[in-house]
């Protein structure tokens, strides 16, 4: 007996992670005017030039890869 309840709770929570869940995608505002001269100024990254290069380099993959 004890054998088929715990088959079908797995069975259930199989079912459970199988269903899609449904994820609240809220885009990022654009800002109405960069008043920054510069997009390191505008991040907030002025004082910290490591953070500011490792954030480039870490995106730039993503922008330049072809997809096809």
């Amino acid at each position: 007996m004890a054998y088929f309840v715990s088959a079908e709770i797995d069975q259930l929570k199989k079912i459970q992670a199988a269903k899609p869940t449904e994820k609240s995608l809220e885009e990022i505002p654009r800002p109405i005017k960069m008043t920054s001269k510069s997009l390191q100024d505008a991040m907030g990254l002025s004082e910290n030039k490591k953070l500011y290069s490792f954030c480039r380099v870490s995106f730039l993959p993503f922008f330049f890869t072809s997809k096809g």
